[in-house]
């Protein structure tokens, strides 16, 4: 998906676009990612890719078709969200019923549960389940911000309270970031619209 990205939108020569895949294919993450760690999240990672490259092509309904995909594999799909609800609030063109598509992806993906009887709900009680426990369901090792104030020797009630602190400082600094593209003006090229899309993302990780 990195070399049809590179090539559709940024134009690039079949050789430059064959090195992006190269590189995307031999990051020692993707590795590590599969072989070490026993992952697969090359799976939800592609159907946010898709989910970005439609959404650059003004394709909203399988935009978040593919974005409801992502999110079936895995929660993590919902950081970019942000960049979603950027590109919802700038262009007019994006109507709110267009979101219908990533319920219609999630009920498709949960038909083989529902049918052996589990209930359609239980999807998202498993996310809930993920994030409500401990403050360190926040990052789980991860190397971001919270580990600076979050440790083992933190009072669990000191430790929910810092929880909570760190996603309304994401959220604040989300929010002013797309407050700013909004109120510049920024029109999507092919690198204004990945250097937010990127921005957004790895700031919400």
């Amino acid at each position: 998906m990195g070399g049809i990205w590179a090539k559709n939108i940024w134009k690039k020569n079949a050789l430059e676009c064959f090195l992006i895949f190269g590189c995307i294919f031999m990051s020692p993450v993707v590795i590590l990612n599969s072989s070490f760690w026993a992952q697969c999240d090359s799976i939800y990672c592609f159907f946010c890719i898709v989910t970005l490259y439609l959404l650059f092509q003004k394709k909203y309904w399988l935009a978040m078709f593919f974005w409801g995909a992502a999110f079936s594999f895995k929660l993590q799909a919902v950081f970019i969200l942000p960049m979603i609800m950027l590109m919802y609030i700038k262009n007019k063109d994006f109507p709110l019923k267009k979101f219908v598509g990533s319920i219609v992806s999630i009920v498709c993906l949960a038909l083989p549960g529902i049918l052996n009887g589990r209930n359609i709900l239980d999807i998202l009680k498993i996310y809930f389940g993920q994030v409500s426990g401990d403050a360190d369901s926040i990052f789980y090792n991860y190397p971001g911000i919270c580990n600076i104030f979050i440790n083992a020797d933190s009072v669990s009630d000191n430790r929910m309270y810092i929880k909570s602190l760190c996603l309304i400082l994401a959220f604040c600094v989300l929010g002013m970031f797309c407050v700013w593209v909004i109120y510049q003006k920024i029109e999507f090229t092919s690198y204004t619209f990945t250097f937010t899309a990127f921005i957004l993302t790895y700031t919400a990780v």
